[in-house]
């Protein structure tokens, strides 16, 4: 029997995990699931402390330098999805690949979301979060989302529930997501023209923490 994969993400700007959103962990715990989540600061980092305080092991992280920016147990492995040119224009279209590629890993995911916040006077959307949702729930995989604004977690079952809920309405987020949609259709012809997996490394040397 196939082992269940659950997908780990959440937005920068968490600074703690949510009780319910660790309880829901625990079940997944309980099952014997496999987790895969990003190298990230935030929810990505919180989510490792508290499978670190677990002492669970079926994890791997994953990140596109040869270094995992934060991994919280050495133990771990650490994979680098390897990122095609026309990828690697700015940082936040490589986290995005690399996120679809684990988002194809994943039989569903948990999401911690905060859409929309202010950075240095400027307003910032969670896109990388919000992308995670549009990837697995486009096929057909659900998620557990926490939505920080009211504090509230939800299942979400399909794309249209993710968009009448939380983007309709919204000018800001209608356009982060009609700009998230563009980026997975490039990816899904990248991966279509060139009929190749996504290729990923395995770090086996010893990690060196950089935070």
């Amino acid at each position: 029997m196939k082992e269940s994969i659950v997908f780990l993400s959440g937005s920068l700007s968490g600074k703690e995990l949510p009780k319910i959103v660790s309880e829901w962990v625990d079940r997944y715990i309980l099952n014997k699931c496999n987790f895969v989540l990003g190298d990230a600061k935030g929810i990505d980092s919180l989510f490792q402390d508290y499978l670190l305080l677990q002492k669970y092991n079926r994890v791997k992280i994953f990140g596109v330098k040869n270094i995992a920016r934060n991994k919280a147990d050495e133990d771990w492995d650490y994979f680098k999805v390897n990122v095609p040119f026309q990828f690697r224009k700015t940082d936040r279209m490589l986290f995005l690949f690399r996120d679809f590629y684990l988002s194809k890993q994943a039989d569903g995911g948990i999401v911690v979301w905060e859409p929309e916040r202010k950075v240095r006077g400027r307003q910032s959307v969670s896109k990388g979060s919000l992308f995670n949702m549009i990837n697995l729930l486009s096929e057909e995989k659900n998620v557990v989302l926490y939505y920080i604004p009211n504090e509230e977690i939800r299942i979400l079952r399909s794309l249209d529930e993710l968009f009448s809920l939380y983007i309709r309405g919204n000018q800001v987020l209608e356009k982060a997501w009609n700009e998230l949609i563009r980026m997975r259709k490039q990816i899904i012809a990248y991966e279509t023209e060139s009929n190749d997996d996504i290729h990923e490394e395995k770090d086996k040397s010893k990690e060196i923490r950089l935070f």
